[in-house]
């Protein structure tokens, strides 16, 4: 949507009780938890919203993370997202009855990001932990 380009509730102090959405980077905050098929992000932004709260929460799996943590990778709480230069060609694409051009376009923009993400998925959590620590060892020694 072209207002997303403008949002004036795209900051840190939240609108409206709650705010949902998707936890961009929780698998780097607290790897432990299951990711693979996404985790979800519920802010309790108001005095209402934390009142009812613990009545919510009896159905839910959940963990408390800070507001800094949870914008990390997702920067569209903290501000408005920028327009994509390849966003003009995509909606251009969409325009016709064959959603075929939009795969066309998406698959040669993102081919790269597409691969290395499928790659990462490949990597067991134990080999990627391990590195990680392998790789901070030698940068601090």
């Amino acid at each position: 949507r072209e207002s997303c380009y403008t949002c004036a509730y795209a900051n840190s102090r939240r609108e409206g009780d709650f705010t949902i959405g998707d936890f961009w980077g929780i698998e780097r905050i607290r790897p432990e938890l299951p990711a693979h098929g996404g985790i979800s992000l519920l802010m309790v932004n108001s005095a209402q919203a934390k009142a009812v709260f613990p009545e919510i929460f009896q159905s839910l799996s959940f963990v408390e993370t800070t507001f800094e943590q949870a914008s990390a990778e997702n920067s569209q709480l903290m501000h408005p997202v920028l327009h994509s230069t390849k966003r003009g060609a995509l909606l251009a694409a969409a325009r016709g009855n064959d959603f075929g051009p939009v795969v066309v376009l998406w698959r040669r923009a993102y081919r790269k990001e597409a691969v290395l993400f499928r790659l990462k998925q490949l990597i067991p959590k134990t080999v990627k932990k391990s590195l990680k620590m392998f790789l901070k060892s030698r940068i601090k020694g």
